[in-house]
């Protein structure tokens, strides 16, 4: 049986490996409220989600496509974000669950139809999916006695929604959005667990996204290799076109917790392929979840 988290890892993973993408989005609703239950880039991006545009998005039941926001009038988005991508999670009644949400401040055309119609095709299989799955684990109320809180995330007048890979997010917004803009809320976060982690890593690695792994790698991992290091270094590995397939159908296995900071994460190379087991090293940051070291032979 399919977990609530099960549900909306596989949305996040299909957004991880579009092109382009600066932020993407998993928004399930959990009552009268949107709730975002997955989120990457969110803290590098100093821009509001476009809440308002997750709702016409829901109310009308179809997939939007925006190409260059600075040039489309019919489509009001926060300022700075000039391509977006966003299609609703609806359920086999028609009724919309949540969003998939991909968008780029950096760049008009981020984004092809081809991606909309896929994203939308996923969407229609989530929504059934979510119906079925089992309840999410209830975000808990305080952190742990004498452990500050991993990630504390405030949204303020829905000016600013700062998250990490993985997070479950609980928005506290109604969906009336000019309630968001009168109401100050607080919003508590917990990050995803390690083999969640790493599955949205080694997909970024098998679409070629050096920078969406970059992400997920731990803070001592990024001061010892930059990410045009680290992008250069991937690049020439998968120039090896043996690796690259060696990588292609590799998939995450268990995590086993090392201690209370430290888990490993056996990557497989699946059933009947070739080649033996690898171990990627993670640890918990401030933010959460993230690769340390990792195992490429």
């Amino acid at each position: 049986m399919q977990t609530v988290e099960d549900v909306v890892l596989r949305g996040h993973e299909f957004l991880s490996q579009l092109p382009n993408w600066q932020r993407i989005v998993v928004a399930v609703r959990d009552g009268d409220q949107l709730v975002v239950r997955a989120a990457t880039g969110l803290e590098e991006v100093d821009a509001p989600l476009p809440l308002a545009f997750f709702d016409q998005v829901m109310e009308k039941g179809k997939g939007v496509l925006v190409l260059d926001a600075s040039k489309d009038a019919k489509v009001q988005l926060p300022d700075g974000i000039l391509s977006a991508l966003c299609s609703p999670i609806v359920d086999a009644g028609g009724a919309a669950r949540g969003v998939l949400y991909a968008d780029s401040l950096a760049r008009p055309g981020a984004f092809a139809y081809g991606h909309l119609f896929a994203a939308d095709q996923l969407a229609r299989q989530l929504g059934p999916a979510l119906v079925s799955a089992v309840p999410a684990s209830p975000l808990p109320a305080e952190p742990a006695a004498g452990k500050p809180p991993l990630v504390p995330i405030a949204l303020i007048g829905a000016a600013l929604l700062w998250a990490l890979f993985g997070s479950l997010v609980s928005s506290g917004r109604k969906l009336e959005v000019e309630r968001v803009e009168s109401t100050p809320t607080i919003v508590t976060a917990t990050t995803a667990d390690p083999q969640a982690v790493v599955r949205s890593f080694l997909a970024c690695l098998q679409q070629r996204n050096p920078a969406g792994a970059y992400r997920l790698l731990s803070q001592s991992h990024q001061r010892r290799l930059s990410e045009q290091d680290f992008t250069a270094e991937i690049e020439t590995w998968m120039g090896v076109p043996e690796n690259a397939w060696a990588l292609s159908y590799r998939r995450a296995g268990p995590a086993i917790k090392l201690g209370d900071t430290v888990a490993e994460v056996e990557i497989e190379p699946g059933e009947d392929k070739p080649g033996k087991t690898w171990k990627w090293t993670l640890v918990l940051d401030d933010e959460g979840w993230r690769v340390d070291r990792l195992q490429l032979k």
